[in-house]
């Protein structure tokens, strides 16, 4: 077989549309893999917006998700229950568990937008929801989720000593003696 002349080598044809070939596959599958491909982990919830029409997609699986690059963009926000504190001085003084409720996810990304909401950002908008009107004597968590969907309040703590959550604890079998 003749051999071809390829930079200044002299190459088996065949050798060379091997090598061409792999090359071709290796650029063409990472660039397939950076445009095309996005990883749902199995702990979040993503979204397939539609940038020709608008439209956002609750996407039912995780995994691999296809997209199409420029008209299509993939985004996920973690539901798992977080802790949001309210700290000073390295102490903490009011601890909540919270987290993201999907029944309210039209809300939220009305207020919020789309984005990649991970457990910190996600931490910092919901504390600002689940701590509102806790100065006053008003607070009550069952109006804030009906009020605020997206915002789950599973527990917590209060610095209100009314409340029976914080305060002196008496033991009484050493209270009698």
């Amino acid at each position: 077989m003749k051999k071809i002349n390829v930079f200044g080598w002299e190459v088996n044809p065949l050798f060379f549309g091997f090598i061409f070939l792999l090359a071709f596959s290796l650029v063409g599958g990472c660039t397939y893999r950076v445009w095309w491909l996005t990883d749902v982990p199995n702990y979040k919830i993503a979204y397939l917006w539609d940038k020709s029409n608008g439209t956002r997609t609750r996407l039912r699986h995780t995994g691999w998700v296809k997209s199409t690059p420029y008209f299509q963009e993939i985004y996920t926000i973690d539901p798992r229950p977080m802790q949001i504190r309210i700290e000073a001085n390295n102490r903490v003084l009011n601890a909540m568990l919270v987290r993201f409720d999907t029944t309210g996810e039209d809300d939220f990304f009305e207020k919020h937008g789309l984005d990649d909401y991970n457990q910190t950002q996600l931490g910092e908008i919901l504390k600002s929801y689940a701590y509102e009107g806790m100065a006053s004597g008003s607070y009550n968590k069952d109006s804030l989720q009906k009020k605020y969907k997206f915002l789950k309040i599973l527990g917590g703590t209060s610095g209100n000593i009314n409340q029976g959550i914080i305060g002196p604890q008496t033991d009484t079998a050493h209270a009698n003696n």
